[in-house]
């Protein structure tokens, strides 16, 4: 597993041959199979290459083209990892997974998988669940997913789409802000529904 993370980091581009075929490899190890599934995924997440895995994963999710194979099988790595209880966590909080999630989602607002992946981290962890939907935690992972959901679900007449943003300089709360007040005023614009 260390030289999956080093072919990982010394990669200049998400896809090169070496990075892919290391995340192939992770996956591998991540998925069912005859062994302990779940052993492979701990031992990954809090044992391997002296637990860079999870931030070498998500530095290099933050590096890929949205949309690329290399960004969906790279989810798929993370998904299979954010399963067992005993990484959920140390997958959202200590690395911060879901701080680097949500404002992902936020720039792609159709990537499914990071949906699942979010939904993963707070499935049967009541205490996580807590900390991540606390309004004053700096994940913001309602925000987040109130953004995606509306602008999602945009009406296409009003030729909304996901804007080319720094979500390192913007936070979820900002972006809902923006488009709710964007929604008042053409409400606001528009006049009463005649319907």
């Amino acid at each position: 597993v260390p030289e999956l993370v080093y072919d990982i980091v010394t990669a200049n581009d998400p896809s090169e041959e070496t990075a892919t075929r290391a995340l192939r490899m992770l996956f591998a190890l991540s998925e069912h199979s005859a062994n302990d599934a779940n052993h492979n995924r701990e031992e990954l997440v809090h044992n391997s290459a002296d637990g860079r895995v999870i931030p070498t994963l998500l530095n290099f999710l933050k590096a890929c083209e949205r949309g690329s194979s290399e960004q969906y099988l790279m989810l798929l790595v993370l998904n299979n990892l954010s399963i067992p209880a005993e990484n959920k966590h140390v997958i959202a909080m200590h690395y911060g997974g879901a701080h680097v999630l949500s404002r992902l989602l936020c720039e792609d607002v159709s990537c499914h998988l990071m949906v699942i992946i979010l939904v993963n981290l707070t499935f049967a962890d009541a205490e996580l669940r807590r900390e991540l939907v606390d309004p004053k935690a700096s994940v913001q992972l309602v925000d987040a997913l109130a953004y995606a959901f509306r602008i999602a679900s945009s009406n296409p007449a009003d030729n909304r789409a996901t804007p080319n943003i720094d979500c390192s300089r913007v936070s979820p709360r900002q972006l809902l802000a923006r488009v709710l007040a964007e929604d008042r005023d053409r409400a606001a614009t528009a006049g009463p529904d005649p319907n």
